[in-house]
């Protein structure tokens, strides 16, 4: 039975106001049956289906919309991680509003009869820059080793649980809250470190917030290597993995016989996968999913699915794979049941139709008790707008973080205070050139655009591992270096120390060149652009371009969904009503459209403002639209990074089949 919940109305905003838990609850218990090999809540046997999605990807508008569809599926649970870097972008600053009040997030799933598994870290992974920690820690000890036993490390982990904490405790299971799961970092056995006392650390001071209100957890791969590292004493160890078709039963073996009993429990069923720029469209087969699945009922298994919704990877917090280096997209679709858009799938239909067969005992209720079915949200095809010019990079000085700063020798996006966005780096080019006069940059990260007299000449890619051009410069005289941070790695070895920008003194035919202006451009806030006046010529890249438009409708009509199409453009950020809606690149692709949610428009008669900046290449109409679908396209080859302006070829991807992720 869930706490009385009085319904408040404040400026057409619902607030949930919940009075403390009764008397019945206070004896709440979530616990492992070890012997009986179950878990019991409130000492009945239970089996949760959950359901992950993260509150950080997803506007607070539509959280409820979200957590009631997976209700609707027939989920008891659902999981998110907490993202630190979003909490504390800034050291010893937290935020904990907006679309970072998890708090409301919980109170919400409470509110729809849902269970909660939280998985607070530190590290995420979820394909998140840095994977969820904050990339402020690699400047206060450039030494730091990360999820590690590192005392500077544990220090700011310590900091952090604890205000974490305050705002969570109250939401545990035994006191009166949702949260019956409280995962301990994240699939350790998987990260290079190794580290068993950062793991017991880590353990004991959660066991020291949790105490026996919720169950603590690992979650490791399903196989005996991740085994080694990744779970700790005392704590349930659970495995993750994909749909199979093998018997799913022997991929549970590691963690019976490390648990020696316990309920069987898969913390990451994947109904999708990941998808980075230049890759397919990653899907999922349904009914191999639903296969599988089948079989994990029959095993009366506790999983969460991996996703049911994945959201998107709104501002610059997409994150990065290695082996070779490749940017998580924009979009974080996952090919997941509930689309991107909040959208039911023939996968979502198919899962709920299976559950139903599995409903008793396990409360699996539809969210029929209270609710009628959900639908999906009207998409609308507002048109085309069209961008003017508002001026180049080199010319926009109000936009600039910091700079020109001058250091004989570059320095890394980190020391100069960046995490986000780019940096500009310019030096004088000597008189006289070597012959060839080849550019070197021997280390940087991740993309570099190089410009002689702010005329570009080369684009550098990590994730092509092009490092080398030939500079004819024409008698010009400046060097430009435009370096973009494109994400920090979540995953590997490679988390360990992923510094930005030009990490090397760059050669010219062999020779350093010295003497560098640095100047950051964090593209943090845009909003100083809005009194630069349009120019009257068209602004080559890289550029400032914006549109003011109001939408259709009459007055105060709420605006609906809809996906920017910036087809014909290079590679770019899109900023609506000053939000960062995320990166664009469809000369990559496959991710072509950019999921635009109604709820960051403004209704009618609302002035709507869209800044773009663009990298690379603009259309000769200035033009995007915005359509009623979303649309990816299928790589067949990705373009070569290299390039001279004189050879510039069109790979805008117009002549590629477009289909609808």
């Amino acid at each position: 039975m869930f706490r009385s919940i009085w319904l408040v109305l404040v400026c057409g905003v619902s607030v949930f106001s919940f009075l403390p838990a009764d008397s019945t609850e206070r004896g709440r218990t979530f616990e492992v049956d070890y012997k009986a090999n179950i878990f019991r809540k409130d000492g009945a046997e239970f089996r949760y289906v959950s359901g992950e999605l993260h509150y950080f990807r997803i506007p607070r508008a539509y959280w409820k919309d979200r957590l009631r569809k997976s209700r609707y599926a027939g989920l008891n649970a659902i999981t998110t991680y907490v993202e630190w870097s979003s909490h504390e972008s800034t050291p010893n600053m937290y935020d904990f509003t907006g679309e970072n009040d998890i708090v409301h997030f919980i109170r919400l799933a409470q509110a729809e009869g849902l269970l909660v598994l939280l998985r607070p870290g530190p590290y995420i992974c979820a394909e998140r820059s840095l994977g969820g920690l904050p990339p402020w820690l690699m400047t206060l000890n450039p030494y730091m080793r990360l999820r590690t036993t590192d005392a500077s490390y544990l220090h700011y982990v310590e900091r952090w649980f604890k205000v974490l904490f305050t705002e969570i405790s109250p939401l545990l299971y035994g006191n009166g809250g949702p949260i019956i799961m409280v995962q301990v970092e994240n699939e350790y056995g998987s990260y290079f470190a190794c580290d068993s006392w950062y793991m017991r650390w880590l353990t004991d001071t959660l066991k020291g917030y949790v105490e026996k209100n919720a169950v603590l957890y690992t979650t490791d791969g399903a196989g005996e290597g991740y085994f080694k590292c990744g779970p700790t004493p005392g704590v349930l160890a659970t495995v993750d993995f994909g749909p199979s078709k093998n018997n799913i039963s022997a991929y549970f073996d590691p963690m019976r016989r490390f648990n020696k009993g316990g309920p069987l429990v898969n913390s990451e069923f994947y109904s999708g996968w990941i998808t980075h720029w230049t890759e397919n469209f990653s899907t999922v087969n349904t009914s191999e999913f639903i296969q599988s699945m089948n079989q994990l009922l029959k095993l009366n298994v506790s999983f969460n699915i991996y996703l049911i919704h994945g959201g998107t990877n709104f501002g610059f917090k997409a994150g990065a794979n290695t082996d070779p280096y490749r940017a998580t997209t924009t979009s974080y679709d996952y090919d997941a049941p509930i689309t991107e858009a909040g959208d039911l799938t023939a996968k979502y239909y198919a899962i709920r139709d299976t559950l139903k067969e599995f409903a008793d005992p396990y409360n699996l209720d539809f969210g029929e008790t209270h609710h009628k079915a959900p639908t999906n949200s009207t998409k609308k095809k507002y048109g085309r707008i069209k961008l003017s010019s508002i001026a180049s990079i080199f010319e926009a000085p109000n936009i600039w973080d910091k700079g020109p700063l001058y250091e004989e020798n570059p320095l890394n996006f980190e020391t100069l205070g960046t995490y986000t966005g780019f940096v500009l780096y310019e030096t004088e080019i000597p008189d006289e050139l070597p012959d060839p006069p080849v550019l070197s940059l021997p280390k940087f990260r991740d993309r570099a655009t190089v410009y002689v007299d702010e005329e570009p000449r080369a684009i550098l890619d990590r994730m092509e591992q092009i490092s080398t051009t030939p500079l004819w410069t024409y008698d010009g005289k400046k060097l430009s270096i435009l370096v973009e941070n494109q994400a920090y790695v979540n995953y590997d070895s490679e988390l360990q120390g992923d510094f930005k920008g030009l990490l090397s003194i760059p050669t010219l035919g062999g020779k350093q060149l010295l003497g560098w202006n640095m100047t950051t451009i964090s593209l943090s806030d845009i909003r100083l652009l809005y009194d630069m006046q349009p120019s009257r010529v068209t602004v080559e890249p890289p550029a400032f371009y914006e549109a003011n438009f109001y939408l259709p409708g009459e007055n105060g009509s709420q605006p609906a969904d809809t996906f920017l199409d910036p087809s014909g453009w290079g590679k770019g950020i899109v900023f609506l009503n000053g939000f960062n809606l995320g990166r664009y690149w469809p000369k990559a692709g496959p991710q072509v459209t950019l999921y635009v949610p109604g709820c960051y428009l403004k209704a009618p008669p609302g002035l709507n403002k869209l800044i773009v900046f663009e990298q690379e290449q603009i259309p000769v109409n200035l033009e995007m639209r915005f359509l009623d679908t979303p649309k990816f396209k299928r790589p067949s080859e990705y373009y070569t990074a290299f390039y001279l302006k004189d050879e510039q070829k069109d790979h805008n991807g117009s002549d590629v089949p477009a289909f609808v992720g």
